[in-house]
């Protein structure tokens, strides 16, 4: 996936994690070690129309994130856990900001889902 082009993450009946792994440009190489990588922030296009933006950092994202449930909150994590059926939300993700040519214009992008 190219950092620069949103994704969307699959409204499917189950809780969908996502996980994204970029690495540095020889110039996000430099600038790690020497100086400081500026700032890449996260868009999300949410069910409301609402597009929060919030400032990421790339490196934590190789880990699973939520992706089409509400877990901003810890009410909205519990819905992971909730027993009844699962409704999804679809996201949008747009990565930005002056940081992103700090990465590499490609990354990998991996979807998880329970039990995969």
């Amino acid at each position: 996936m190219n950092p620069s082009v949103p994704f969307t993450v699959p409204a499917l009946q189950s809780p969908v994690f996502w996980r994204v792994s970029c690495a540095y440009s020889p110039i996000g190489t430099v600038e790690k070690l020497f100086l400081r990588v500026p700032e890449v922030t996260m868009q999300f296009d949410g069910p409301a129309g609402d597009t929060p933006t919030f400032r990421s950092l790339p490196d934590v994202l190789n880990g699973p994130v939520p992706g089409n449930s509400p877990a901003g909150d810890l009410a909205g994590l519990a819905t992971l856990l909730d027993p009844t059926p699962f409704k999804p939300l679809p996201l949008t993700v747009h990565f930005g900001g002056p940081g992103l040519s700090a990465y590499s214009s490609t990354c990998d992008l991996e979807y998880l889902t329970p039990g995969s």
